[in-house]
């Protein structure tokens, strides 16, 4: 799967998401496996992976939860779910 994002910050936080996902640890699940959103980068991470429609304007997309979300809906993608 592939970063898209040019922006150092943004490159990091989506490589970092993608990382706790294959992981299955830190902030993204908890201890039985279930979801975890306790925090706002998690909360969005799995808003992109669950579907849940957002609406992005330019400003927004240069925000890390922007990376997140896209992260979650591309690890949704990979898992051909």
């Amino acid at each position: 799967m592939a970063n898209r994002f040019k922006d150092p910050m943004l490159k990091d936080m989506y490589d970092g998401c993608i990382k706790h996902y294959d992981r299955r640890g830190g902030d993204f699940f908890a201890k039985d496996g279930s979801q975890k959103k306790g925090s706002t980068l998690a909360t969005f991470f799995w808003r992109g992976y669950n579907g849940v429609p957002q609406n992005w304007d330019a400003e927004s997309k240069r925000a890390p939860i922007y990376a997140c979300y896209r992260a979650g809906q591309d690890i949704k993608k990979r898992e051909g779910n």
